[in-house]
C-alpha cells in the first residue's frame, strides 16, 4: 500500500508541474510573440502583386502609417481577458475619431458592466492587410487575423481565423481608426 501511496504523490506531482510550465508559458506567450515579431518579416498585401516584406518594429519609431496605426489598434482591441477590466479599449482610444471613441466607450462600459465568475480571454494578432479602399484622406483595410480563444481557463484554448475590416481618416499627419467591422 505505501507503494501505490508513493506513485500516487510522484504522478500527482508531475501534473502539478507539467500545469504550472503550461500556465507559465501560457502568460509568457505574448511577451515572447512580441519578441518574435521584432525579428520577423510580414507581409502585406495590398492587392498588387508586391512581394516586398515590410519589417516590423517598434510603432514608436515609424512615422504614422495607416497599416500601422490599423496593426496596433486591431491587436490591442482584439487582444484582452475578463480578468484585465477591459483596459484594451482605454489604450486603443487614443487612435481613433472622437466618434470611434464614443462607441469605445459604450463597448468599454458595457463589457466593464457584466459580472462574469469565469475567464474569458482572446488574444489577437494581424496575419494580413489588404486595401479595399483609398484616397489621401482615407483608407479601408481588410485585415486577417488569427484568434486564440480561451473560455473558463487559459488552458482551454481554440484558434481561429478573423477578418476585421478598418476605415482609418487622415488627422494632420497622422492616421485615426474611424470604424471597424469584425466578420462574423
Amino acid at each position: 500500500m505505501e507503494r501505490k501511496h508513493k506513485i500516487e504523490i510522484i504522478i500527482a506531482v508531475l501534473i502539478l508541474l507539467v500545469l504550472g510550465i503550461l500556465l507559465f508559458l501560457y502568460f509568457m506567450r505574448p511577451a515572447i510573440i512580441e519578441n518574435i515579431r521584432e525579428d520577423d518579416d510580414i507581409e502585406v498585401i495590398d492587392g498588387e502583386d508586391d512581394d516586398t516584406p515590410v519589417e516590423t518594429v517598434d510603432t514608436s519609431d515609424l512615422p504614422d502609417q495607416p497599416e500601422t496605426i490599423a496593426r496596433v489598434f486591431v491587436e490591442r482591441f482584439g487582444s484582452f481577458s475578463s480578468e484585465s477590466g477591459y483596459d484594451n479599449i482605454d489604450e486603443v482610444s487614443a487612435l481613433a475619431t472622437s466618434s470611434l471613441q464614443d462607441r469605445l466607450l459604450g463597448i468599454a462600459e458595457s463589457a466593464r458592466g457584466q459580472d462574469s465568475e469565469s475567464y474569458y480571454g482572446v488574444s489577437t494578432t494581424v496575419l494580413t492587410f489588404e486595401t479595399v479602399a483609398s484616397s489621401d484622406s482615407s483608407i479601408t483595410l481588410l485585415i486577417t487575423t488569427q484568434r486564440a480563444e480561451s473560455i473558463d481557463s487559459p488552458a482551454n484554448t481554440t484558434t481561429r481565423y478573423q477578418e476585421i475590416e478598418v476605415a482609418m481618416i487622415a488627422s494632420g499627419d497622422t492616421w485615426l481608426v474611424d470604424s471597424f467591422t469584425w466578420a462574423e
